[in-house]
C-alpha cells in the first residue's frame, strides 16, 4: 500500500461466522481464520458453509461424546461454537424430518468435501462419518435395544480405513493422500416402520461407496519421497505365500519409493496391516479370500522383477525376450509365474513380448521390442492391482449395503474426491483430477451464487449484485462439443494418432482468442506436447506424454488371456467376473450433450469418456439433494502446527470463492418463507386484531409492517412475489416473540384445562353419591325379596321331595330285578366260558406237551453230543497236560538240549491228538450228510410242485392266445370286407367320370383318424392291384358300384389331384413333365399296408396330404381374418392339390464369407405332397411351412367391414421354416421369382391376402341339401360344386416395393414369381367371385391340438408302451409281413405307426370313451388288446411350447364351415 490511508480496517476480534465481520476483505477474513487457528478452533462458519483449517494435530476435546449429543439437540447452530458436526448433524435432521402427522418426509442429503491435497478431506469425512453413525446407531438402540445396528455402523466404519489401505499412499504433499475418488452413501431407514414400533427411529442400515479414477502409476512408480500404496508393505508379514517374497529394498517397483517411513498418522505398517486384514474379515472376506488376495499383491510386486533382453544384441530394436542368462534371473521368472499361476515360463514370455494382431481374416503375432515388453509388464501389474481394488470395494458394498428399495431409503452422500493439483509435470491423470474440481466447482457457484441471484431477480427483490467467477468456459473446453475429451477419442480412433497431433489439433481449435477474452487455452511454442489450461484456481501445464495410451487403457489380449487362464483362482476370477467392476463403478450412460464422433465403441471405452459419464452421474445424484459445503484449508506445506502460510491459505481461499461468499450471505437474505406461511405462522403476534386480507399478498406485507415495521433497506427484510425474505436475525426475532406469545396462551390453556379437570371430578363424585345412596336403598328391599323367595323355595323343595322319594323307590325296585337277572345270566355265561377255557387249555397242553417233547429230544441229542465232544476234549486236555508234566520232569532230570528221545514222545503225543480230532470230524460230517438228504428232499417236492403250476400257467396262456387269435380274425376280416368296398367304390368313381379317386374314410392300415381339425385319409390303388391274387373279382366292383364316399366326392368336386381341370395345375403338371421331374405321391399295398412312392406321371387317382404334423388343420371358410388376429400363424399355402414349398439350405448354415446366395438362391416352387419315405421329404416336413408374421392391421374393428375387407386389410410378411429366412421378389436375372432368402425383415416383401369374393347364393340354393351316398356322379358333383363355391380362396397380392400390387403365380416349370393384375378390380385389391384369371390359393392352419382320436380295425397295433401308468407311447414295432409279403421275414409298418399322427411320448388315455388312466395297466391292456374296432383317445405327450404361446383362438367373423365335413 503506498499510503496508509489504503490499509483496510482491522476487525475487533476473531468472528465463528465471517458474514458478522465488520470489515469485510481478504486481509480481514485471513486474519480471522489466522487468529482461530493458533487458538486451536480450526472450523469456522462462512453462511452455510464451514471452513476447515488443518491443525496438523489431534484435538480430542474437540470430538468427545457430549460434543457429538449437544450438536444434534441445538436447534440453532449459533448458539454453539463452530465445527463440522454441525454440518453432519444438519445433514441428519434433514434425512431424519419428521411431520406433524408422523409421516417421515426425509431428503437425500450430500456434504461436499474439497480443497487441496493435505488438507485434511478425508479426515474430515471420516469424522463426519463417525458423528452420522453414532447418531444413528445411539438412537436406533435407544429405541429397540437390540444392538443389531452396531453391526452394521461397525462394518461401515471399518470400511473406511479398508479402502484407505488398497487406496491411500504416501506423496510429497500428504503422508495419508488419497489416490483415488469415492463417494460415500450412507443409507437410512424408518427402523420404526419396519419393526412395528410406535416411535419413529430413523436408523443408519447401511452404505455403499462408488469409486473414481484410482491412479494405477503408483504401483509401478513413486516420485522421490513418495510410497505406493500402504497395502504393499503389508505383504511381507503374511506367512501363507506360495513362495517367500524378498525385502522391499530389493523389489523394481517400491525400491524407488521412500523405503525410510515406517510409521504413517501414528500407525505403523504393520499394525497397519494387521487392521487391514481384521477389516476384510469383517466385511465378509473368508480365509482363503483374505490369502488370494495377499498372493495377487505379492504377484504385483514378482512381476517387477521380471527383465527383459534383446534376441539380437547387435541389432537395435530387436525382439525380446525374458532373461534367464543367469540363475538369480531364472529364479525370478520362475518365483514370477508360480505367483500369477501360469502354465510356463513359454506361456508368460511369449504373452509379454509377443502382440496378436487381427487384419480381417488373418491374425499374426507381432514381435515387441524391450522398452514395449517391458511397458506390457506394467500393463498388467497395474490392471491386476486395479481388480483385486474393485474386487475390495465389491466385497465392501455387498456387506454394507441394506439392498433396501430406494422409496424405503433416504441417504446421505459424503464425497471425498481428490483435490486441485498442479506439479512441475502434469500427466493425463491430473486433468482428470482439475477437471473433476472443475465440476464441483461449478456446482458451488450455481448454489452459491448464480441460484441465489436468479431467484432475487425473479422475486424483485432490490438488491446490490456481486460479481463471481465462472468457471462455464473452462468446462466447454474440456467436456464440450470438440472439446479436449472428444479431441483425445478423436485422436485414439485414428489409425496414426499420436500425442502431439491431439495437441496440435486443440491448438487448431481452441487456440485463437480474440483480444478482449481471457485464453481459456494456451499452447507451448517450443514443445509440442505441452499445453497450458486456465483453471479457476489457476493456469496449469500439462505434458501430454502417452496420454493415447492411458486414454485407452486396455489390456491386449495377449495378456488377457494369461490372467484369465491363471491357475490361481480368484486371479482368474477377476478378468473372467465382470460383475465386479460394475460393483465398483457404476458407470453412466453418456449423456445427450457428448459428441457424436464419441459413440464409436472404441470412444465409448475410453477412460475418459467412462469419467465423464461417472462424473455426470455423480453431479446428477448430487443435483437431487440438499447439499452442504465443507472447505478444507491447508495452512503450510511442511505439516506444522505452529506454521501458517498466508499467502498459500489466501489463494486457497480465493479458488474456493470464499469472500464472494460472504458477501452474497451479508447482501442477501438467508431466511424466506412463503406468504401463506409467513401469515399463518405469525398470525398470533398481531395485536390489533384486525381481519386479515384476502390476498396473500397483502395480507404479508400488513402484518410484516405491524411486526417488523415499514419495508425499507434498513427493515431487515422484503417482500417478494411469492415469498418474503428476512435477513440475517429477523426471523430468529420473529421466532423468539412468538415462542413467547404461544407460551403465554399455553398457560391460558392449561389453566381452562384444569379448571375443566376439576369442574369433572366434582361430577363424578356427586353422580357417586347418588348411585351409593340407591345402592344402598336397593339393598334393603332386595333383603325383604330374598326372605319371601327363601320360604317359597322350602315349600317347593318339600314338595319336590315328596314325590322324588317315591319315584326313587320304584326306580331301586326296578334296578334290583334287573340286577338279579343280569346276575343269573352272567353265572350261566361263565359257567359255559370256564368249560371251554379248560378245554381248551387242556388241548393247547397236549399241543405244547408234543412239541416240547419234541424239542426236549432233539435238544437231549445235541447236549448228549456236546457232553460227548467236551469229554473227549478234556480227556484230550488231561492226557496233554500229562505228557506236558512228563517233558517237563524229564527236561528238570536231563537240564540238556533235545535228546531223540524226547522228540520221540512228542511226536507220539501229537499223533494221539490227531487222532481225536479225526473221530470228531468224522462224526460232524456223518451229521451234515443227514442234514443234506432232508433238505435235498424237500427241494425235490419243491420243484415239482412248481412245473405243475408251470404246466397250468402255460395251457391257460395257450387258451387266452386262441381266444385272442380267433378275435383277429373276425377283425381282419371285417377290417378287409370295409377296406374292399371302399376301393371298389374309388374305381367307380374313377372309371365313372375321369375324375379324383374316391378315398375311404379308413386310412392304409385299417384305421380312421377323428379330431377337431382334421380326418384321415387312406391312399389310392397302385400296380399292384392288378396282381390276381390281391385284386378283388370284378363281381365284387359291381357290387359296390352304389357305394360313394362323401369324402371322395368332396375331394372330385374341388379339383385336387390327377384330375384336377384346373389351369393352375395342369401348367404345373406339364412343366414337371417338360423338366421330367416325377414327384413322388403316396401308394399303399391293400395288404401288406406298406408304403412306396411311385411317379406322378404313371397317372391315378387324387391324394389329399398327409397330416404334416400333429397339429395340422384346414382353415374354416372365411374365417382366416380371425385367425389372424395372432401376431405370428404358421401356415401352408396350397395351388389346387399342391404346396407351395421352399428349397435351399437353412440361412444359420450359410458360412461367413461364403457365396451361399449365388449356389443357392432358395426359389419356391410349387409340388405335389409326397410321403416320409419317399426320397423327396419336402411336402411332409418344414419346406411347405410358413410362417406369418402380421404387419399393420387398418381399420379391423370396423364392424362394417365385410369379412373380404378385413382379410385384405391385414399386411404380413412370409418366413420359410426351412430357410428361415423372408420371403422376397427376386431380381430381373432371377426372373421376378419369390426367394426366401432375406435374412431381416427390413429385406422382405410384405403380402396381402385378396379374398374372392363370396358368389351370391339364388334363394333356392340358400339352404344346401345334404349329401346322399347313393346320388349319381353328377348329382354329387352338383352338390360339391355349392360347397366350393363358399369355400375360401384367396390371391397373394404384393403390396410394397418395386412389384407392388402384383399377384403370386405359378410358372409352367413350377417356380413361382409375380404377375401384374390381370383385371381393373384385382389392380384396386379386390377379386369378384367369376375372377378366372387370377390365381387362387387355399391356406391350411397349424394349430395347436391338445388331443385325438383314432379307430383302429387290425388286430395288432403296434404300440411299445410303457410298463407303469398312464400308458405312454415308447416306440413302435415292425410287423410281420402278410400273405402278400414276397420274402419270408418281410415286414412292414404297423397301423399305428402309418397314422403318421402317434408321436412317441403320447398317452394312451381313453379307449371307446371310456378312462383308462385311472385303470390298472393289466385292465388297460386287456381293454385294447381285445376289442375291435377301437376308438382309442390319446394326449399330446409334446407340443410346441412356442406356437401355444403365439396362439389364440380365432374370432369368428362368419359362422365357420369346414369342408371336409359333410
Amino acid at each position: 500500500y503506498s499510503d496508509a490511508s489504503e490499509l483496510p480496517l482491522q476487525n475487533s476480534g476473531a468472528a465463528e461466522d465471517m458474514c458478522t465481520l465488520d470489515y469485510l476483505h481478504e486481509p480481514g477474513v485471513l486474519y480471522n481464520l489466522r487468529e482461530r487457528y493458533f487458538e486451536k478452533k480450526p472450523y469456522t462458519y462462512t453462511g452455510s458453509m464451514c471452513i476447515a483449517v488443518n491443525p496438523y494435530d489431534w484435538l480430542a476435546h474437540l470430538y468427545t461424546d457430549d460434543l457429538r449429543e449437544s450438536y444434534l439437540i441445538t436447534e440453532n447452530r449459533s448458539d454453539l461454537s463452530p465445527h463440522i458436526y454441525a454440518i453432519s448433524a444438519t445433514a441428519y435432521k434433514g434425512v431424519s424430518k419428521i411431520n406433524f402427522s408422523g409421516k417421515w418426509i426425509g431428503t437425500d442429503q450430500s456434504i461436499l468435501v474439497s480443497g487441496e491435497s493435505g488438507a485434511g478431506k478425508t479426515e474430515s469425512v471420516k469424522i463426519m462419518m463417525k458423528h452420522l453413525a453414532s447418531v444413528a446407531s445411539s438412537e436406533d438402540d435407544s429405541t429397540n435395544g437390540d444392538g443389531n445396528s452396531q453391526d452394521v455402523v461397525r462394518r461401515v466404519l471399518e470400511s473406511q480405513p479398508l479402502l484407505e489401505s488398497f487406496g491411500n499412499a504416501k506423496t510429497v504433499r500428504n503422508d495419508n493422500s488419497s489416490r483415488f475418488g469415492k463417494f460415500t452413501q450412507l443409507e437410512f431407514a424408518d427402523d420404526a416402520a419396519e419393526k412395528g414400533r410406535l416411535r419413529r427411529s430413523i436408523a443408519l442400515v447401511g452404505s455403499r461407496c462408488r469409486t473414481y479414477l484410482l491412479e494405477k502409476s503408483r504401483v509401478v512408480q513413486q516420485a522421490p519421497g513418495e510410497r505406493t500404496y500402504h497395502c504393499f508393505y503389508g505383504v511381507k508379514r503374511q506367512n501363507s505365500l506360495p513362495t517367500k517374497l524378498p525385502n522391499l529394498q530389493e523389489l523394481r517397483y517400491v525400491k524407488d519409493g521412500d523405503l525410510e517411513t515406517f510409521v504413517i498418522e501414528g500407525q505403523k505398517d504393520g499394525d497397519r496391516h494387521e487392521r487391514t486384514w481384521d477389516a476384510l474379515k469383517l466385511v465378509g472376506v473368508s480365509d482363503d479370500d483374505r490369502n488370494s488376495l495377499v498372493r495377487i499383491l505379492a504377484a504385483v510386486l514378482l512381476m517387477g522383477e521380471l527383465e527383459f533382453m534383446q534376441t539380437e544384441t547387435d541389432v537395435a530394436d530387436s525382439p525380446a525376450k525374458l532373461d534367464q542368462s543367469n540363475e538369480l534371473c531364472q529364479n525370478k521368472a520362475a518365483v514370477a509365474v508360480e505367483a500369477l499361476g501360469a502354465e510356463s515360463i513359454e506361456a508368460l514370455q511369449n504373452a509379454l513380448t509377443e502382440r496378436t494382431m487381427r487384419a480381417r481374416n488373418e491374425v499374426f503375432k507381432v514381435p515387441l521390442d524391450v522398452t514395449k515388453a517391458t511397458d506390457a509388464r506394467d500393463a498388467l501389474a497395474k490392471e491386476i492391482y486395479l481388480k483385486a481394488f474393485d474386487w475390495v470395494v465389491a466385497n465392501i458394498n455387498y456387506s454394507t449395503s441394506s439392498n433396501l428399495p430406494d422409496a424405503k431409503v433416504k441417504v446421505v452422500g459424503l464425497l471425498d474426491i481428490f483435490g486441485f493439483e498442479s506439479f512441475t509435470i502434469n500427466r493425463f491423470e491430473q486433468l482428470c483430477i482439475n477437471y473433476t474440481n472443475e465440476k464441483l466447482q461449478q456446482k458451488f457457484t450455481i448454489d452459491l451464487f448464480k441460484t441465489v441471484q436468479q431467484e432475487y431477480d425473479d422475486e424483485q427483490i432490490p438488491w446490490q449484485h456481486i460479481s463471481f467467477p465462472d468457471n462455464a468456459a473452462v468446462l466447454a473446453l474440456i467436456d464440450g462439443r470438440m472439446g479436449i475429451i472428444d479431441v483425445l477419442n478423436e485422436e485414439c480412433v485414428r489409425p496414426r494418432g499420436s500425442d502431439e497431433g491431439f495437441v496440435s489439433k486443440l491448438t487448431t481449435l481452441h487456440g485463437a482468442t480474440s483480444a478482449n477474452d481471457t485464453p481459456r487455452f494456451t499452447a507451448d511454442r517450443i514443445r509440442k506436447n505441452m499445453f497450458t489450461i486456465l483453471h479457476y484456481a489457476g493456469p496449469v501445464t500439462y505434458t501430454a506424454i502417452k496420454w493415447l495410451e492411458r486414454n485407452n487403457d486396455t489390456l491386449p489380449e495377449d495378456l488377457f488371456r494369461v490372467a484369465k487362464g491363471s491357475k490361481f483362482k480368484l486371479l482368474a476370477q477377476l478378468f473372467i467376473d465382470k460383475s465386479v467392476t460394475a460393483a465398483a463403478n457404476h458407470a453412466a450412460p453418456s449423456t445427450k450433450k457428448a459428441s457424436r464422433r464419441s459413440t464409436s465403441s472404441i470412444a465409448a471405452d475410453t477412460v475418459s469418456t467412462k469419467f465423464k459419464a461417472q462424473l455426470s452421474q455423480l453431479m446428477d445424484e448430487v443435483e437431487k439433494t440438499q447439499v452442504q459445503y465443507v472447505r478444507c484449508v491447508k495452512p503450510n506445506t511442511q505439516k506444522s502446527k505452529s506454521l501458517y502460510d498466508a499467502k498459500m491459505v489466501t489463494e486457497q481461499l480465493r479458488c474456493a470463492g470464499v469472500i464472494e461468499a460472504i458477501r452474497v450471505s451479508r447482501a442477501g437474505y438467508p431466511n424466506k418463507l412463503a406468504h401463506g406461511e409467513f401469515t399463518r405462522r405469525f398470525a398470533a403476534l398481531n395485536k390489533e386484531n384486525t381481519p386479515p386480507a384476502k390476498d396473500k399478498d397483502t395480507a404479508c406485507r400488513n402484518l410484516a409492517t405491524t411486526l417488523i415495521g415499514p419495508q425499507g433497506i434498513e427493515a431487515g427484510y422484503a417482500v417478494g412475489l411469492t415469498r418474503i425474505y428476512f435477513k440475517a436475525g429477523v426471523l430468529e426475532a420473529l421466532e423468539r416473540q412468538r415462542a413467547l406469545a404461544l407460551s403465554a396462551k399455553a398457560i391460558k390453556i392449561q389453566a381452562t384445562f384444569r379448571r375443566h379437570r376439576l369442574s369433572r371430578c366434582y361430577k363424578i363424585t356427586q353422580r357417586g353419591i347418588l348411585k351409593l345412596a340407591a345402592q344402598a336403598r336397593r339393598r334393603s328391599k332386595r333383603s325383604a325379596y330374598v326372605k319371601i323367595l327363601v320360604a317359597v323355595y322350602i315349600a317347593q323343595s318339600a314338595r319336590r321331595a315328596v314325590l322324588a322319594t317315591r319315584a326313587v323307590l320304584t326306580l331301586r325296585r326296578a334296578h334290583r330285578a334287573t340286577r338279579i337277572t343280569a346276575q343269573f345270566r352272567r353265572f350261566q355265561t361263565r359257567k359255559l366260558y370256564l368249560m371251554q377255557r379248560a378245554a381248551s387249555t387242556k388241548i393247547q397242553a397236549r399241543q405244547r406237551c408234543r412239541a416240547a417233547v419234541a424239542a426236549y429230544i432233539i435238544a437231549l441229542a445235541e447236549a448228549k453230543e456236546q457232553a460227548k465232544l467236551e469229554n473227549q476234549l478234556e480227556a484230550m486236555q488231561a492226557k496233554l497236560k500229562a505228557m506236558e508234566e512228563a517233558n517237563r520232569a524229564l527236561s528238570e532230570k536231563t537240564n540238556a538240549a533235545p535228546t531223540e528221545k524226547e522228540i520221540i514222545i512228542k511226536e507220539v503225543a501229537s499223533s494221539d491228538e490227531s487222532s481225536a480230532l479225526a473221530s470228531a470230524r468224522a462224526e460232524a460230517e456223518a451229521e451234515r450228510k443227514r442234514a443234506d438228504e432232508t433238505s435235498a428232499e424237500m427241494m425235490r417236492l419243491l420243484q415239482q410242485l412248481r412245473a405243475d403250476n408251470d404246466k397250468l400257467r402255460k395251457e391257460a396262456a395257450g387258451l387266452r392266445d386262441e381266444n385272442h387269435t380267433l378275435k383277429r380274425r373276425v377283425a381282419e376280416l371285417e377290417a378287409g370286407q370295409s377296406m374292399r368296398l371302399d376301393w371298389l367304390a374309388a374305381a367307380r368313381q374313377s372309371l365313372a367320370g375321369g375324375g379324383a379317386q374316391t378315398p375311404s374314410s379308413k386310412d392304409r392300415s385299417g384305421s380312421t383318424i377323428s379330431s377337431s381339425a382334421h380326418t384321415m385319409t387312406p391312399p389310392r390303388k397302385d400296380t399292384h392291384e392288378n396282381d390276381p391274387e390281391t385284386t378283388p373279382g370284378a363281381e365284387t366292383v359291381d357290387n359296390a358300384r352304389k357305394h360313394v364316399s362323401r369324402f371322395s366326392a368332396l375331394v372330385s368336386s374341388l379339383g385336387f389331384g390327377a384330375g384336377n381341370s384346373r389351369n393352375t395345375s395342369n401348367q404345373t403338371e406339364n412343366g414337371r413333365r417338360k423338366s421330367g421331374i416325377d414327384t413322388p405321391v403316396v401308394v399303399a399295398h391293400p395288404n401288406n399296408q406298406g408304403i412306396t412312392s411311385a411317379p406322378a406321371s404313371s397317372g391315378g387317382g387324387p391324394h389329399i396330404a398327409l397330416p404334416q404334423n400333429r397339429f395340422w388343420q384346414d382353415i374354416p371358410a372365411m374365417n382366416l381374418a380371425g385367425a389372424l388376429q395372432n401376431e405370428i400363424v404358421i401356415v401352408h399355402l396350397k395351388v389346387g392339390g399342391q404346396y407351395l414349398c421352399a428349397t435351399g439350405t437353412p440361412i444359420a448354415l450359410d458360412t461367413p464369407g461364403g457365396n451361399a446366395e449365388k449356389d443357392d438362391q432358395r426359389y419356391l416352387r410349387c409340388e405335389k405332397p409326397a410321403t416320409g419315405d419317399s426320397p423327396d421329404t419336402f411336402g411332409y416336413r418344414a419346406a411347405m411351412s410358413f410362417r406369418v408374421e402380421v404387419v399393420s392391421r387398418q381399420n379391423t374393428e370396423d364392424e362394417a367391414q365385410t369379412p373380404e375387407d378385413k382379410l385384405s386389410s391385414i399386411h404380413f410378411r412370409l418366413k420359410s421354416e426351412l430357410t428361415g429366412g423372408y420371403c422376397t421378389v427376386g431380381g430381373l436375372f432371377q426372373r421376378y421369382c419369390l426367394v426366401a432368402s432375406a435374412p431381416t425383415p427390413e429385406e422382405a416383401a410384405t403380402f396381402q391376402f385378396v379374398p374372392r369374393r363370396v358368389k351370391p347364393l339364388t334363394q333356392q340354393e340358400d339352404v344346401m341339401p345334404p349329401i346322399d351316398d347313393s346320388a349319381t356322379p353328377t348329382n354329387g358333383a352338383a352338390s360339391m360344386e355349392r360347397l366350393r363355391a363358399k369355400q375360401l380362396l384367396v390371391a397373394l397380392r404384393v403390396v410394397d416395393g418395386p412389384k407392388a400390387s402384383h399377384y403370386v403365380r405359378v410358372r409352367p416349370d413350377a417356380y413361382v414369381n409375380v404377375a401384374p393384375p390381370a383385371s381393373a378390380a384385382a389392380a384396386k385389391g379386390a377379386l369378384s367371385h367369376d375372377d378366372g384369371t387370377t390365381p387362387l390359393l387355399s391356406i391350411e392352419l397349424l394349430v395347436p391340438l391338445q388331443s385325438y382320436e383314432i379307430t383302429f380295425h387290425s388286430s395288432q397295433l403296434g404300440l411299445i408302451v410303457s410298463k407303469t401308468m398312464p400308458l405312454r407311447v415308447v416306440r413302435f414295432k415292425e410287423l410281420p409281413g402278410g400273405a402278400a409279403a414276397a420274402t419270408p421275414g418281410s415286414t412292414y409298418a404297423s397301423a399305428a405307426e402309418l397314422t403318421g399322427r402317434i408321436s412317441i411320448g403320447d398317452i394312451l388315455a381313453t379307449a371307446n370313451n371310456n378312462d383308462i388312466l385311472n385303470c390298472s395297466r393289466r385292465e388297460a391292456v386287456d381293454i385294447i388288446t381285445s376289442t375291435r374296432p377301437i376308438t382309442i383317445g390319446f394326449k399330446v405327450g409334446y407340443c410346441n411350447t412356442d406356437l401355444l404361446a403365439n396362439y389364440q383362438s380365432p374370432k369368428p367373423v362368419d359362422p365357420p364351415l369346414d369342408l371336409l365335413t359333410p
